[in-house]
């Protein structure tokens, strides 16, 4: 569970106390969130390699499809609206989300790679 929490709150995947994602001063809904290169407390490497995130496009897409689905479910059961405000809701959801989407794939894709081995190196050399 603390996992789960890990990534719900941004943290380090290593070590569980720095942010990953530096704070954006403001609001910004469309910016893309600015992602630090390593961690500041276990010094942990969060880009890995060039081109380690692509992957985190289809953990991106496994997201919007589900809050996509679940958009259009509650809107046509639970609402009773027509096709054309269904599919309002569910491209007003999709780009609304996006910055989380994108914030919340890296972060997934991050975790599902991470090797406890490098972990412990990472704390035992800082």
């Amino acid at each position: 569970m603390s996992q789960i929490a890990s990534i719900l709150k941004g943290e380090c995947p290593c070590c569980h106390q720095a942010k990953v994602f530096e704070k954006t001063p403001g609001f910004s809904l469309f910016k893309i969130p600015k992602m630090r290169d390593t961690c500041k407390f276990c010094h942990y490497t969060f880009t890995r390699e060039p081109g380690f995130f692509y992957g985190a496009m289809y953990v991106s897409y496994g997201l919007v499809v589900a809050e996509m689905l679940t958009t259009a479910v509650i809107s046509r059961f639970v609402l009773n609206l027509g096709n054309f405000y269904t599919f309002l809701l569910m491209a007003a959801c999709a780009l609304l989300l996006s910055t989380v989407n994108y914030r919340m794939s890296r972060l997934i894709w991050m975790r599902l790679f991470i090797k406890k081995t490098g972990c412990d190196k990472a704390r035992v050399t800082s």
